[in-house]
Parts: C-alpha cells; structure tokens; sequence
C-alpha cells in the first residue's frame, strides 16, 4: 500500500469517527515446543529352518554309530528383549512307536526315530521351551543351533525319503 493511499484510509477514518487500530509487527515470531513420542513393542518372528540328516545307513556306517547333524534357527526380536525362550513341539509323525522323547521321520508306514538337543553332546533333548539370550534385534538376527541324532541301528527301509515336521514357538 502507497503512503498516499495509507494517507486516504487515515482521513476517512478520522472523518468518519472511526478508531484506527495498530498495525501488526511483520516478521515477530514466537516459539514453543513440539513433544514427539513413540514406544517399542516386544516382538519376536522365527525363520522356518530344516535339519537335514542326508543318508542313513543301517547296515554299515550307522549299525553301531548315530547319525549326527545340526541345523540353524533364526530368531529376530526386538533390540534387548529378556526372558525369549524357543521350544519345539512334538514330532508331527509320532505313532506309538516312538517313544517319548523321541521323534519321528515317516515315509509311508515307516519310521525312522529322531531326537532334537539344545547341546552339542547331545544329552538334553529339546522337549521343553529353553531360555534364548537375544540381544541383536532386527540388523543382527540371533541363529540358535539345533543338534540332532538319529541313533544307531534303526530297520530302516531304503530308497524311501523320511520326513517330519515339528512346530517351533518363541514366547516373549
């Protein structure tokens, strides 16, 4: 607005009776704060994993000795989560043949026994959910091995494929 205009409101307002108001500072700021807050769930996810024992020979290699193989789990939870714990259900395959704890691969109506350990020596059978320390969260995911047996001297029958599943839980 031109000084001569601004001129013309002035002496119409004052002709007219009128009150003038003050004009508003430009370029004043005021601040204040903005609060930003997020939480983190505890949450935990498993990769599916296989443990593959290859080729079982009752007759030679594993008449005496035990087939041993381990597999990896993964498992990815939140950064610094406590009290994670990893279990394995029962074999998915187990007839009353298999005694317990033992599990079972079947092709057909055969069976051929299997455990799962938490150990390398093999001596604590995964049956129950056993405590996971995990501590990397999602860019470093925790691999949890898994060691398995097919002990020694099963009738297994050959040139047929043996396959179970089992179920694998994280509570967190």
């Amino acid at each position: 607005m031109s000084i001569r205009s601004l001129s013309s409101v002035l002496v119409f307002a004052l002709l007219s009776g009128g009150t003038i108001a003050p004009l508003a500072a430009v370029g004043a700021t005021a601040n204040g704060t903005l609060t930003v807050t997020a939480s983190v769930a505890k949450d935990c996810t498993l990769s599916s994993a296989t443990l593959a024992f290859g080729s079982y020979d009752p007759v030679v290699a594993n008449r005496t000795a035990n087939l041993d193989q381990t597999g990896t789990i993964t498992v990815t939870c939140t950064k610094n989560s406590s009290g994670v714990t990893l279990g394995f259900g029962p074999s998915a395959n187990a007839p009353a043949a298999c005694t317990t704890p033992a599990r079972c691969m079947a092709s057909g109506s055969d069976f051929l026994q299997y455990q799962i350990y938490s150990d390398t020596a093999r001596t604590a059978a995964w049956t129950t959910p056993i405590t996971e320390t995990v501590t990397g969260g999602t860019t470093t995911p925790t691999q949890v091995t898994i060691y398995g047996r097919i002990p020694a001297a099963q009738d297994a029958a050959v040139g047929t494929a043996y396959i179970d599943t089992v179920v694998a839980t994280v509570n967190f």
